[in-house]
């Protein structure tokens, strides 16, 4: 089987899916933006890395449309059996999809989309997009598949699709284990890794901690921020620094992936508050090492959930959220959490089983 898939980019997700489709005998040839990829880090067997034409609208922080005109050169020269995009990729999808179309090779829409944003004029400009382009090109789809169960549900719902899979994506389970720590007692180490981005909802977490302070007289935690600087980030300082949070909140501005192992060990509970994380591949990684995380409702991770391996609160609550993590101050249930989520994640979703998922689901 061979497959061309337009990945704009390489990142870690398509990484292990193609590494572990390439050994059981797949051909992939995936089409990355020059701009975007170092070729250093590219492996030549599968990335084909091309030009590209970057549109740039001025609206908000700028949004970038990518087009690859040679797809369709591509195409020919590598003879694929299945065409797979990414809708995120608006009119790279939609040439690859007409190449598709008119080469009689079956054509897959891979996304990650699951709701609207909360911004209306954005709410507004996506909803026109999605419907317009589900109106005219939904019967050149082949099949649709989703990373997360909350796509699947959105695409069929909001669009009527009855074509819809979802397969989460595998995680490296050499990579993220539990080193066996042992971790102070009477202190409750929280993390969160995000961007600072509105989205993320680091606001949210600093209010349930301000509540469990004044509210519930809890003091025996400490917060660690990792994330590189976005448009939240003096925001996030301002607010630690009016609430008095300062003694309670640290910053790491990036880590290396490589040591995220050690970072994860080194805490006790994982947050994700966001609002429309499309994955959050965080989450599972920390459940590999044997951290319980609580995330928001509108979190694709969430889908990792298996049971008693995480809490999910309502996005926004703080108070909610302030409840669940002190369930979690207590040693056992943290304990018995943690374990659960580090065999359900190890048992379930190692990329080699999601990349066997995958390639089910893409048989025709």
């Amino acid at each position: 089987m061979k497959i061309f898939y337009i990945a704009q980019w390489r990142n870690s997700i398509y990484d292990g899916l193609f590494n572990h489709l390439n050994l059981m005998g797949v051909k992939i040839k995936a089409l990355v933006a020059k701009k975007y990829s170092s070729i250093k880090q590219i492996n030549n067997a599968i990335y084909s890395i091309e030009d590209c034409i970057d549109y740039t609208l001025p609206i908000g922080n700028k949004i970038h449309i990518i087009d690859f005109k040679n797809i369709k050169d591509l195409v020919l020269r590598f003879k694929p059996d299945i065409i797979v995009s990414n809708l995120f990729y608006q009119v790279s999808t939609i040439r690859a999809m007409n190449v598709a179309n008119k080469l009689k090779i079956p054509f897959i829409l891979q996304t990650e989309i699951k709701c609207y944003p909360k911004n209306m004029f954005f709410r507004f400009l996506l909803k026109s997009f999605l419907s317009l382009f589900f109106l005219f090109y939904k019967r050149r789809i082949y099949k649709v598949i989703s990373w997360t169960e909350d796509s699947k549900l959105f695409l069929e719902n909001e669009f009527g699709l009855d074509n819809v899979n979802f397969n989460l994506p595998g995680i490296d389970i050499h990579k993220f284990y539990n080193q066996g720590l042992s971790k102070e007692k009477n202190n409750l180490k929280l993390l969160m890794v995000a961007r600072f981005y509105p989205y993320k909802r680091h606001i949210d977490l600093l209010r349930s901690l301000k509540y469990l302070i004044e509210e519930k007289s809890f003091v025996s935690f400490e917060l660690t921020l990792i994330g590189i600087g976005g448009f939240t980030h003096n925001m996030v300082k301002r607010y630690i620094k009016l609430n008095n949070l300062s003694n309670f909140v640290r910053f790491i501005p990036s880590v290396n992936p490589d040591e995220m192992v050690n970072i994860f060990n080194e805490h006790d509970v994982l947050i994700l508050p966001s609002y429309n994380e499309a994955i959050g591949l965080v989450v599972p990684e920390a459940m590999l090492c044997g951290l319980p995380v609580i995330v928001s409702d509108t979190v694709g991770a969430r889908s990792y959930l298996g049971n008693e391996c995480g809490l999910i609160f309502k996005t926004g609550d703080h108070k909610q959220l302030a409840e669940k993590i002190l369930l979690f101050c207590d040693e056992e249930v943290r304990s018995k959490y943690g374990k659960n989520a580090e065999s359900h994640i190890r048992g379930n979703f190692s990329l080699e089983k999601q990349a066997n998922k995958f390639k089910r689901l893409i048989k025709f």
